[in-house]
């Protein structure tokens, strides 16, 4: 059991439908002209809109209406956008309504800049009647191009394409199993991982996770991505690729209007007996490649030294994030001098999917402090008079999330109005 310092700890899991995705297609805004800015810009596809990889090159402009944010495309353009790549701003309206206003105007591409720094983002929603394709680019990107475009002469391609290729992974020394090919990488299959349920997890050659209905194609980002890896598409599992919430083949979510509820659709991924005899097991961290989008998803990894006859308490992870695809560290306690090991992941699958790849054990020890945001000092009053002020502690609460012990210390910090 990893400590906790004070007695309060909330989950923190996000409810956000319409954020952020990594991984996506690699879809690209080349600018050709001018020289100042040109390059390569990453952008990703909406939701809805054209799914079409053909390359567009064309001029870019800044759709323009009549309001007080005239560049947000909420209203009729009053500018012609025809043969053009329209770009608007995020904000004031849903991005159905942008792409409605910038299509109308004749713009054969639609290009969402952000307006925070989050970033990736995807446009959501549907609409049919859009046959252009609509891309969000960061705030950062942005601001690079915008005076450029708004005064005219800038010249783009948007690309769209996936390229599956491999990398090498460069494991250190510490890695005592999974650096061998057919271990965690999922190889050609699952290579002696098991199940508690079929036909949850399941295994994907392709590079990409494509079942979800609710989000667009997304590039898996580990090393061996396109030798397989382990998926668990809850999305797919919930409405079978495009039909009612709860018509698949594991129902996950209550019905949109909340009168039911419906248990999560829930599947271990359990790998095979580890054997560690002749190691000097100092602690063990489980390392691996992960892609995941939330609603109402949960995450758990748990182990066992006994073959699986008895598992440690699932530790839960990704909370707090709404998406991710990379690399990630997971300490466990209590597996010092232990001669195998049985890890599993299990995932209480409330859309969209968790995706896993290049699993790895390291015998290493350390500890990790972790500051946690679950609640925050204030003002014990609302005002206090001069002569009464006093220093207000701020209070944190830390948690050692690693496998090694740490030593206690509590600072005292404090400010003065």
């Amino acid at each position: 059991m990893r400590s906790i310092f004070t007695k309060i700890f909330t989950l923190l899991v996000s409810f956000s439908l319409g954020s952020v995705l990594v991984g996506q297609n690699i879809n690209t805004l080349t600018i050709n002209s001018p020289a100042g800015i040109a390059g390569n810009y990453e952008v990703v596809r909406a939701a809805f809109g054209s799914t079409s990889n053909n390359p567009i090159t064309a001029n870019a402009a800044f759709g323009r209406d009549a309001s007080a944010n005239p560049t947000h495309g909420c209203n009729a353009l009053t500018n012609s956008l025809t043969g053009l790549i329209g770009f608007v701003d995020r904000g004031s309206c849903t991005f159905i309504q942008k792409a409605q206003r910038a299509q109308a105007a004749g713009a054969i591409a639609l290009v969402i800049c952000q307006n925070a720094p989050d970033w990736p983002f995807v446009a959501e929603g549907t609409d049919p009647n859009i046959t252009i394709p609509v891309f969000t680019i960061s705030l950062a990107d942005c601001q690079k191009i915008r005076t450029d475009i708004l005064a005219g002469g800038v010249n783009a391609t948007l690309r769209f394409f996936f390229e599956c290729s491999n990398e090498d992974p460069q494991y250190g020394e510490k890695v005592i199993w999974g650096k061998n090919p057919g271990e965690g990488d999922f190889t050609g299959g699952f290579n002696g991982w098991s199940f508690d349920k079929d036909n949850l997890w399941e295994w994907n050659g392709t590079g990409q996770i494509t079942k979800q209905s609710y989000s667009a194609d997304v590039n898996m980002m580990s090393f061996t991505r396109c030798d397989g890896f382990a998926e668990f598409n809850s999305d797919f599992l919930d409405n079978g690729g495009g039909g009612a919430f709860g018509s698949g083949p594991c129902p996950s979510l209550s019905p949109p209007n909340g009168t039911a509820n419906v248990p999560p659709c829930t599947g271990e991924l359990i790998s095979p007996n580890i054997n560690l005899t002749g190691i000097n097991v100092q602690g063990i961290i489980v390392e691996f490649s992960q892609a995941y989008r939330t609603f109402r998803n949960r995450y758990f990894i748990s182990a066992s030294k006994d073959g699986g006859e008895n598992w440690s308490t699932p530790i839960e992870i990704n909370v707090g994030r709404d998406i991710y695809n990379g690399r990630e560290r997971v300490a466990l306690n209590g597996f010092e001098g232990a001669s195998q090991i049985r890890i599993k992941f299990i995932h209480f699958g409330q859309y969209y999917y968790w995706a896993i790849d290049d699993v790895v054990i390291i015998n290493d020890k350390f500890p990790d402090l972790k500051v946690n945001d679950n609640f925050y000092s204030v003002s014990p009053q609302l005002r206090t008079p001069k002569s009464q002020v006093s220093e207000i502690p701020l209070l944190a609460d830390i948690e050692n999330i690693g496998n090694a012990g740490s030593t206690r210390r509590r600072p005292l910090l404090s400010f003065f109005r």
